[in-house]
């Protein structure tokens, strides 16, 4: 391990130096698999984009009682972390230029920043609308880079919205789905990716399909 760096009490970010293979190939939006025990295996999504082969980045809920919160803490830089291949749908589909609607929860922005990183590294060649719920401003990750990408590239929207009230919280407060709802009107012709606990992504994909999102354009994962 490079780096470990603590986002907040419960948010740790890792970079993982390439050992063997000195380089990684993967989509942007995957994730690697990693072994916690001798029956544990878990997948954990690459925030880096494609770009950066040979220093992967991770970002981890470590909230006590995960199946991978001890193995995370415990890490020290110089351990070597073994892991299994690249793998995972959460990508972008293959020769669509259709615009893009995301919808990520928490933790589930991560493999989002790495298709962001490798979209902004192209200038953006499609339109895409990020929206990004979490409950506090010390979960909402990558805030300011986000809204870095969204000042520099008009072909990208950024809208983050706090699920409740935060002292150091100036933006929306509410439902991100009912701020897509007001927001994004027909989405007939859009490619979504949705992320985060299974209740927004459940609900997230019904109002895709209800906007005139096709069945087989939605993609998704369920972290929790």
């Amino acid at each position: 391990m490079a780096a470990v760096r603590w986002l907040d009490p419960v948010l740790l970010e890792v970079d993982l130096a390439m050992i063997e293979p000195p380089e990684l190939a993967f989509d942007a939006g995957q994730w690697i698999a990693i072994p916690l025990g001798e029956k544990t295996v878990r997948p954990y999504s690459m925030a880096s984009p494609p770009s950066e082969r040979r220093l992967i980045r991770l970002c981890v809920d470590v909230k006590p009682g995960g199946s991978g919160s001890r193995y995370f803490r415990d890490l020290r830089v110089g351990d070597e972390v073994r892991f299994q291949p690249p793998l995972g749908t959460l990508t972008l589909i293959a020769d669509s230029t259709a615009p893009v609607l995301m919808v990520a929860e928490e933790v589930g922005v991560v493999p989002f920043r790495s298709i962001l990183l490798a979209q902004a590294e192209e200038g953006f060649p499609r339109p895409m609308m990020l929206y990004f719920t979490a409950p506090t401003l010390g979960h909402l990750l990558y805030d300011a880079e986000f809204r870095a990408l969204g000042s520099r590239h008009q072909q990208f929207r950024y809208r983050p919205i706090l699920s409740a009230p935060d002292p150091g919280w100036s933006g929306e407060v509410g439902s991100v789905l009912a701020a897509v709802e007001r927001e994004a009107g027909e989405l007939r012709g859009h490619d979504a990716l949705l992320c985060g606990g299974g209740e927004l992504v459940r609900a997230a994909r019904e109002l895709s399909l209800a906007r005139g999102i096709e069945r087989k354009r939605i993609r998704y994962e369920k972290f929790w």
